[in-house]
């Protein structure tokens, strides 16, 4: 992750795994000032490890990748390219859909719910 250009820092929270990880982590810290370490004492799972990365996070631009590297960290330049454009806030990457169809969400679910095709709604006769 590291050698990729746009990382600026490389937030690490060890949720109290028991593994050897954390020595490990502790060891590359040592030698590589970009990377800041947290560990959870006792395991609170993936959403309390989220909010202590995030919370620690400086950089402008935050990429949130799990230990089994479920993104390709070659392709961090084109997910963030988006944002770096003007043309994102956020963006979400998926390990499941593949290729380089970006499209805004909003506009997507606003183009299926036009082409469903409802039923009228009841006429009543007027009094």
């Amino acid at each position: 992750m590291l050698a990729q250009r746009p990382v600026q820092q490389l937030v690490i929270v060890d949720d109290c795994s028991l593994d050897g990880t954390w020595d490990q982590l502790r060891s590359l810290a040592q030698i590589e000032p970009r990377i800041k370490l947290f560990r959870h004492e006792v395991n609170q799972g993936k959403g309390a490890a989220l909010r202590t990365g995030i919370s620690h996070a400086t950089s402008d631009i935050a990429v949130i990748q799990d230990a089994d590297l479920e993104y390709d960290p070659a392709e961090y330049c084109r997910l963030i390219e988006p944002i770096r454009s003007g043309k994102a806030d956020v963006v979400y990457g998926s390990r499941f859909q593949g290729g380089s169809d970006a499209h805004r969400v909003l506009y997507y679910w606003h183009s299926v719910g036009n082409k469903l095709s409802l039923p009228r709604a009841p006429t009543w006769p007027r009094i």
